[in-house]
């Protein structure tokens, strides 16, 4: 997936509708399924956000995409390695000749084999005042099982959850106070109101923490639900899914029974 974001002076509603836009296109790649956002998000990330970034603090741009990787669990994969500040900056103003980190690798954290992400140092290559950024990445894919549809007692998915109206006014309740909390901040600067941006921050992460719970005790009542209906075969299946086993035990005891013989 590749995108651009407005830049930090654009108009609040036009950024808005970015990131709608842009959570709407995640919401339809399936979690199981390898994702990667490639774009240039004018967005500046600060040590509070990101590993090691090239700027030292995260401005309005920076606050959204920062919401975003916490909401869909996203690393910004050119901030994971401890690079000289020559390697992480990826934008050069052709005016001031003034450097910035702008454009970023989005992966799942699910995904996140990845052996080194990083600027390159030449622009000849893309006549552009924007450095190429690349990320060098191992994947190890599973065989995808036959299409099944779904049932009545089908688990909830991050997508299904995400689209439930409170579970959008609660996410969307938290992300305005940031954005409002950010603006008093920047017109006031005091102590109080860098107060209460960390607040809005925390809630913020809270509220997406607190969607996660939902999410496990539903699948928490399903592996009830199935398992005193005797549907023993389904509720392990889901207990697999809940604790991260990737094999049945069925496919255990075939690799012990390989390696006796």
């Amino acid at each position: 997936m590749t995108v651009y974001s407005p830049t930090n002076v654009a108009l609040i509603e036009e950024l808005e509708r970015f990131y709608d836009d842009l959570r709407t296109a995640i919401h339809h790649v399936p979690a199981h399924n390898f994702l990667i956002i490639l774009g240039d998000f004018n967005a500046r990330l600060g040590p509070e956000d990101a590993p090691f970034t090239y700027h030292t603090n995260t401005n309005r741009n920076g606050e959204h995409l920062a919401a975003l990787l916490t909401e869909h669990e996203l690393l910004a994969a050119n901030t994971l390695f401890r690079k000289r500040m020559g390697k992480r900056w990826t934008f050069q103003d052709r005016a001031t000749s003034m450097r910035r980190q702008l454009d970023y690798i989005l992966v799942r954290r699910k995904w996140k084999s990845i052996l080194n992400a990083e600027s390159y140092s030449t622009f000849d290559s893309v006549g552009s005042d924007h450095r190429v950024v690349a990320a060098r990445l191992r994947l190890s894919l599973r065989v995808p099982k036959s299409a099944r549809g779904p049932g009545p007692t089908g688990k909830p998915s991050r997508e299904a959850l995400n689209s439930r109206p409170t579970t959008q006014r609660r996410g969307c309740a938290a992300r305005t106070r940031v954005e409002e909390a950010r603006r008093s901040f920047e017109r006031e600067g005091t102590a109080e109101s860098q107060e209460e941006l960390n607040g809005a921050k925390q809630q913020l992460f809270s509220t997406y923490d607190r969607i996660k719970g939902e999410e496990l005790m539903e699948k928490v009542k399903k592996v009830e639900t199935v398992h005193g209906e005797r549907r023993y075969k389904e509720s392990w299946k889901v207990i697999n899914e809940m604790s991260g086993r990737k094999r049945s035990r069925r496919d255990s005891w075939q690799a012990a029974a390989q390696r006796r013989g």
